[in-house]
């Protein structure tokens, strides 16, 4: 009955673009234009643009593979791209991009063993990806928890057998790590690295940066009608799609709280938040057709550009 009573909505322009078989496309060259006018091509950053590229074909099987938005769909890797471009310091930093890639991988896998309480090995795996994270943000720690949690209640995949296998996961980087650094004598850069997850900067410094405060208040608010969306009709979605969406609500929340709260971390913490907000975006999008929420895209593609144009001039 829900398929049926989507079809007998009058399509507005929000959904011809969220349901549009060339959006994706035209996202694309938006963003090599955007890429072209801000420099990163000539500045060589390929690295760099390549982890973008993979991030957001990550976010492409992320949304197919789960069926995050029914029917076809491509607004949830397009809100994704056209947010992480419209905070373009994003695009300075090699670690932040390996973070990216290897937190939408971890989702990827988390979300493959729904429900599998002998899936010790994608749990191996996924947790892998966050010992790869905590490499580089040593603060992901802290998201450990949540993610335990969510094993096993909405993933239901939580099992003695895979708590054990999630800890070996992530203490895995360590010991190759550990081991190549009592090799090379270089142990106090392991340690140091470690100990730094003590280490917490005065609240909200730094905070208030316009390139970095605006599009953080932008996708909140976007992320908040989203998110107050699907709680609304999430009925209409099946069990296992519901438990998936309260997973990245989760994390989506604990990463604007940690930001507001520790904001030098924004490299790590807004690339979260931008990967769990683009499906709730983008169902959001696709599923409303009134005039209000029309208009509410227009406004939202109309800020999206103006922002990116902004901070590509300020940086």
């Amino acid at each position: 009955m829900s398929f049926i009573r989507d079809k007998e909505l009058k399509k507005r322009f929000q959904n011809k673009v969220a349901t549009g078989r060339l959006t994706f496309s035209f996202t694309v060259i938006y963003a090599v234009t955007v890429l072209l006018i801000s420099g990163f091509l000539s500045k060589e950053h390929w690295i760099q643009i390549i982890l973008l590229a993979l991030s957001t074909l990550l976010m492409v099987a992320l949304n197919n593979k789960n069926s995050l938005i029914r029917g076809f769909c491509r607004l949830v890797s397009c809100s994704f791209l056209a947010f992480t471009l419209m905070i373009p310091q994003l695009m300075e930093s090699i670690s932040g991009g390996i973070v990216q890639v290897l937190f939408i991988t971890t989702l990827l896998l988390l979300f493959s063993a729904y429900q599998d309480r002998w899936a010790m090995g994608t749990i191996l795996y996924a947790f892998i990806c966050i010992g790869l994270i905590s490499t580089q943000f040593i603060q992901i720690i802290f998201f450990l928890p949540l993610l335990w949690i969510t094993m096993f209640t909405n993933l239901q995949e939580g099992s003695l057998r895979t708590l054990v296998a999630s800890l070996l996961g992530f203490i895995l980087p360590y010991w190759f790590w550990g081991t190549y650094s009592l090799l090379n004598g270089t142990y106090d850069v392991l340690i140091c690295h470690v100990t730094g997850i003590t280490a917490f900067d005065p609240l909200f410094e730094g905070l208030a940066a316009p390139t970095l405060l605006v599009p953080i208040i932008f996708i909140t608010l976007l992320g908040i009608a989203g998110i107050a969306h699907f709680l609304r009709y999430s009925y209409a979605d099946s069990i296992k799609t519901r438990m998936f969406f309260n997973v990245l609500m989760l994390l989506f929340f604990s990463s604007i709280i940690f930001l507001v709260l520790q904001p030098q971390h924004s490299d790590f913490l807004v690339r979260i938040a931008i990967i769990c907000v683009a499906p709730f975006v983008a169902h959001f999008f696709t599923f409303t057709n009134s005039w209000m929420t029309n208009i509410l895209f227009y406004v939202a593609l109309a800020v999206t550009l103006t922002l990116t144009i902004l901070n590509t001039w300020i940086l």
